[in-house]
């Protein structure tokens, strides 16, 4: 799952669900098996900070809190990979099992 898979490298990732109930809200995450935390925006504070323009809409956050991409629609791993990769250091190599004489 993409969660475990960037967390390790330091990425966090949170959803926020705009302008649903809080029953609606646990029901979605339920469905889909979530294991990142999740928040409400009853207000649309977070979705007018950045800017969302309808949803589902995703937002990558660098370190400095600022917007490094948008994904309109359905973010799958492969498009969110795009948003953030490039954000992160490379992951350390491997170093090849010694060989014995």
């Amino acid at each position: 799952m993409l969660y475990q898979k960037y967390r390790s490298r330091g990425v966090e990732i949170v959803a926020v669900h705009v302008q649903d109930t809080e029953v609606d809200a646990r029901a979605f995450l339920k469905a889909h098996g979530a294991t990142y935390p999740a928040g409400l925006d009853p207000r649309l504070r977070i979705a007018n900070r950045f800017g969302f323009k309808g949803t589902p809409y995703t937002v990558v956050i660098d370190r400095k809190g600022e917007m490094a991409a948008r994904i309109h629609g359905s973010a799958d791993e492969t498009r969110l990979a795009r948003g953030l990769d490039p954000l992160l250091p490379a992951p350390p190599r491997r170093k090849p099992p010694a060989r014995l004489r």
